[in-house]
């Protein structure tokens, strides 16, 4: 047997809402509405995610601009934006982004170009730098929980990271950058599938 599980924002397009009640309505699927979390999971995320402990009034403060979403805590807590910002989650990403040493930042926007996911064969084909050197590098993202490990490879914290990385690129950029990602994960020996897909990204 093989379970599939997706996950879509309530306030999706009409077509996932139509197909989630033809599913659910043909009992082929099984829906799990995920509630925010709670002041006190709040104020653990975002102690987990602050470079320095919290007060309990910032903690506060995060807890209710966040409104239990677990990501956009992790955004107040690691740019210190203030209640009056909260609600610009696009901002907060631009902060935080704004913050990474450029050596750091410019591995990460290369990364994203590769896709959510990587392995380690594709990174060191892709950006071409001493074993060594690129290991440190993504040690460093990890750490700062904007990559995750995820079995041989690693995947971005949040889709949300990749997507301001993406889009900070110009459009000729981009073009170039899928390019030279199709040729590295060739000689990585992606398949054929994972290749195909930098030409329509």
């Amino acid at each position: 047997r093989i379970m599939l599980v997706a996950a879509y924002r309530s306030a999706s397009s009409p077509g996932l809402q139509k197909l989630e009640a033809n599913l659910l309505a043909q009992r082929a699927a099984t829906a799990i509405d995920l509630a925010p979390v709670t002041r006190q999971e709040s104020a653990a995320i975002a102690q987990q995610s602050a470079t320095a402990p919290l007060t309990d009034a910032a903690i506060d403060t995060i807890w209710q601009a966040g409104r239990g979403n677990p990501f956009v805590t992790e955004l107040l807590a690691t740019t210190g934006a203030s209640s009056a910002e909260s609600n610009r989650v696009a901002e907060l990403l631009e902060a935080r982004l704004g913050r990474l040493e450029t050596r750091l930042y410019q591995t990460l926007q290369q990364l994203a170009v590769l896709g959510d996911a990587f392995e380690v064969e594709q990174v060191l084909a892709f950006l071409a730098l001493p074993e060594a050197e690129t290991f440190q590098r993504l040690d460093e993202a990890v750490e700062r929980r904007l990559l995750d490990r995820e079995g041989g490879g690693y995947r971005f914290h949040h889709a949300l990271l990749r997507d301001g990385l993406l889009q900070r690129l110009l459009p000729q950029e981009r073009r170039e950058a899928h390019g030279r990602a199709a040729d590295a994960l060739a000689r990585a020996g992606a398949s054929a599938g994972r290749i195909a897909s930098q030409f329509t990204a």
